[in-house]
């Protein structure tokens, strides 16, 4: 995908533009020989008022060989109230388009539908920031309200699956987060995050849903960071999720050593799903059971 773009600033205000461009092909037995192109460009501002207030704004224009044209805005603000306290708000919109997949593929359990619609969302978030003497704490609300999201249904299980657009949906949340040092001699530092999700004013309860409301209801993060001796760094983290269908609760334990070589170098030892649970997360798609890995890292 090459792009091209040129940034600089002037008048307290920095600025960035640039065009980019994107071929997609294949050519398959299923789903035939397709193609399509896009075109975008994008201007992005940024403009601080004093010392306290910072306002982003940019523009995103796609052209697209087969749906034509559209403008993607957005705008982003911070206001910084003292040390501690500071508030922050965006809006956003965008779009997915279905894949060749969505458009194309002819199974005995999957059927396409090529006169899908592309997804277009607004999103919003509002929310502040609190931080003193190491702790760290926000608290947000945010939504997000889509037109023609796509999604593989079904009238029954008897049937196969197929992409629709629903008309309207909105998902509605809000998420807290805090990071905070407990005995600083060995670094130990205790983070842990809470969000929860809603989602409303799906079209038609009749049909099975494949992926659209497999979202997670509640997530807690709850880790642990600390000091072993000199260059060995340990974190532990347990999460919980809540989902709206399917295996509904369940909690993954995970952890990772970290042993700095010298200032370029670090080893790490990665342990994912020590309580080796099964879970999918994405359909019915099981993910890993217990895994390790282990890495090094080189700063150039």
């Amino acid at each position: 995908m090459p792009e091209l773009g040129i940034s600089g600033k002037k008048w307290n205000t920095n600025f960035a533009l640039g065009i980019e461009g994107r071929y997609e092909s294949i050519q398959s037995s299923n789903l035939g020989n397709r193609d399509r192109s896009f075109l975008g460009a994008f201007i992005d501002v940024k403009k601080v008022f004093g010392k306290d207030f910072v306002v982003s704004g940019g523009l995103y224009f796609l052209q697209n060989s087969i749906l034509g044209k559209k403008i993607y805005p957005g705008i982003e603000m911070n206001y910084k109230l003292n040390n501690r306290i500071q508030f922050f708000g965006n809006v956003g919109t965008g779009q997915r388009l279905p894949t060749f997949t969505d458009l194309y593929y002819i199974g005995r359990t999957n059927v396409s539908n090529p006169n899908l619609l592309p997804e277009n969302a607004v999103s919003s978030e509002l929310g502040f920031k609190y931080g003193f003497n190491q702790t760290l704490f926000s608290l947000s609300a945010f939504n997000r309200n889509t037109d023609n999201l796509i999604d593989w249904v079904r009238p029954s299980v008897d049937s196969a699956w197929s992409p629709i657009n629903y008309n309207k949906n909105t998902f509605l949340g809000w998420e807290a987060k805090i990071d905070f040092p407990i005995y600083k001699p060995f670094e130990i530092n205790v983070h842990g995050s809470f969000c929860q999700l809603n989602a409303q004013n799906f079209g038609n309860d009749q049909l099975i849903s494949k992926n659209a409301l497999n979202y997670l209801r509640n997530q807690a993060v709850i880790g642990l960071d600390f000091k072993i001796i000199r260059g060995l760094n340990a974190n532990f983290q347990c999460r919980i999720f809540d989902r709206n269908v399917g295996q509904t609760t369940y909690k993954i334990f995970s952890g990772k050593l970290t042993y700095a070589v010298n200032q370029k170098m670090n080893a790490y030892l990665n342990f994912q799903n020590i309580n080796n649970i099964q879970f999918a997360e994405i359909s019915t798609v099981p993910l890993p059971s217990r895994w390790t890995m282990f890495g090094v890292a080189y700063k150039l």
